[in-house]
């Protein structure tokens, strides 16, 4: 009999390649984890196969990750993301349903963009004028550097000429 104890310290976090083989591993068996809950669970064949697998399962986590990991540790992980994703599920649906009951405000939807495509506007004219000014700098640094040369040049053959 195995000897249970209780952690000092909380259980780490699930790494990805954990959570993936997870996945992977429920999805496969699907059949398996939802017959053992169908019908108050009386399918004794498929809650035996689960418990096989949920062993299964925690071994094989327990070795792709730095932390072992329990049956139960399992167990709750795949019911923590199932709620997640049905959570995800609902919301999707009653924002992209027609039928729902919530009504939208088109009006402020066409005032709000309306606004919004005047400060595109505004920023597309800003960026102009300042793309204009950068342009005119630069301009005038490169005729700046062409008078540096110059009289770098100039100055250079003086001097070649004064010390011959």
């Amino acid at each position: 009999m195995e000897k249970k104890y209780r952690r000092e310290f909380p259980a780490g976090r699930f790494l990805k390649k954990e959570l993936e083989y997870i996945a992977k591993t429920y999805c496969d068996n699907y059949k398996t984890f939802y017959y053992s809950t169908v019908n108050g669970g009386k399918d004794k064949d498929c809650i035996a196969r689960k418990k096989e697998l949920l062993q299964e399962m925690a071994e094989h986590v327990s070795k792709l990750g730095d932390e072992p990991r329990t049956v139960e540790q399992i167990e709750q992980k795949i019911r923590d993301e199932m709620k997640r994703v049905k959570k995800y599920l609902i919301a999707k649906v009653r924002l992209w349903n027609p039928n729902s009951k919530r009504d939208f405000d088109f009006d402020h939807l066409k005032d709000r963009r309306r606004a919004l495509e005047e400060d595109m506007r505004y920023a597309r004219a800003k960026l102009e004028a300042v793309t204009a000014e950068r342009d005119f700098w630069m301009a005038k640094i490169d005729v700046l550097d062409l008078e540096r040369q110059f009289w770098m040049s100039e100055l250079e053959r003086s001097l070649r000429h004064k010390y011959q």
